[in-house]
């Protein structure tokens, strides 16, 4: 027998940055049993509610820059088969903190009499944030090297920063990519296989994912260092792992 479900279980969603979020898969079974787990976020992001083990209550962090991950769940039920799913979700509503224009600051010395205030910081000189370093002083900075014809392309790399996704595609008039590989193709016709956004990456403290996003896969490669298998979702990139995208391009996790 089945678990009996009221709808479909969501497999997509948007979730806020700094606001709760939940949600419940529609188990018609009140007694089923449901874990869920979650590799994207910080373990105090995110719980299962204790009074309905089938919600999951999130929390982005504020400070956490735009990511995607996944809620991964299972359920199970007395005398039904289990279950299991997972919620591909992406991080929405980037918080910016943006300085107030300078004519409407107040000088304190032209104003001795006005007490003086908390200015909001210049995106310009802001300290680091912990989304902002690189990997903490006991973990080595990951970069990501392009190959082509076999050879690194020299002085161009992007950097991986922890809870901040990396782009990988062709810039456009209306995207930018961290690491933009337009013009870097042996031909335009290998160019053109590479969509404008083709893959993202992400680090977290499990270590470095990549996700193909493009409308062409993206592939591991096997022994004799052709493409092989497409790269799953959510793929633990490790390194010196080297992946093959469209057009005929490489990349290949680093350490700096």
């Amino acid at each position: 027998m089945s678990l009996e479900w009221s709808a479909t279980p969501v497999v997509k969603a948007e979730i806020p940055r700094g606001v709760p979020w939940s949600y419940a898969l529609p188990l018609k079974d009140p007694l089923a049993e449901v874990r869920w787990s979650c590799r994207s976020l910080p373990r105090s992001a995110w719980d299962s509610d204790p009074a309905c083990p089938a919600r999951i209550n999130v929390q982005v962090p504020d400070d956490l820059e735009l990511l995607f991950g996944e809620l991964a769940w299972s359920a199970s039920a007395e005398g039904a088969e289990p279950a299991s799913g997972k919620i591909v979700f992406r991080v929405i509503g980037v918080r910016r903190e943006i300085a107030p224009p300078a004519a409407e600051r107040v000088d304190h010395q032209a104003h001795p009499t006005v007490p003086p205030t908390t200015a909001t910081p210049d995106p310009a000189v802001l300290p680091p944030t912990a989304s902002d370093t690189p990997l903490t002083q006991t973990q080595a900075t990951r970069v990501i090297e392009v190959v082509r014809g076999g050879v690194v392309i020299s002085g161009f790399r992007a950097e991986i920063r922890p809870g901040r996704t990396l782009t990988i595609g062709r810039g456009s008039a209306l995207e930018d990519h961290d690491l933009d590989l337009s013009q870097r193709f042996e031909t335009a016709d290998d160019e053109t296989l590479l969509s404008r956004r083709q893959a993202e990456v992400f680090c977290n403290d499990e270590g470095v994912f990549i996700r193909n996003v493009g409308r062409h896969p993206i592939k591991l490669m096997d022994a004799s260092g052709s493409p092989a298998a497409d790269v799953p979702p959510d793929h633990r990139w490790s390194v010196g792992e080297m992946i093959a995208l469209p057009g005929k391009l490489r990349v290949v996790l680093r350490e700096a």
